[in-house]
């Protein structure tokens, strides 16, 4: 799970430039509600509107891909 936001909330109430925000993880949402409390989790969905969380599950590991041990047409 991936989210990815320009915090428009947060920088119309501090008055300031927007500020991305990315963060990936291996927890499902309940796993990131647990981790972070239910309060931390409900303020990025709020910074995060839908279709700024992106799922990675299933993707080719770039890394490999990048450091040539894998290519993901074999």
């Amino acid at each position: 799970m991936a989210f990815l936001s320009f915090w428009t909330e947060y920088e119309r109430r501090n008055g300031r430039f927007p500020v991305s925000l990315f963060i990936t993880t291996n927890l499902d949402e309940t796993g990131m509600i647990d981790l972070l409390e239910a309060a931390v989790w409900s303020r990025l969905l709020e910074m995060c509107p839908r279709g700024y969380i992106v799922e990675l599950t299933g993707l080719d590991d770039y890394r490999r891909i990048k450091s040539g041990r894998f290519s993901p047409d074999k």
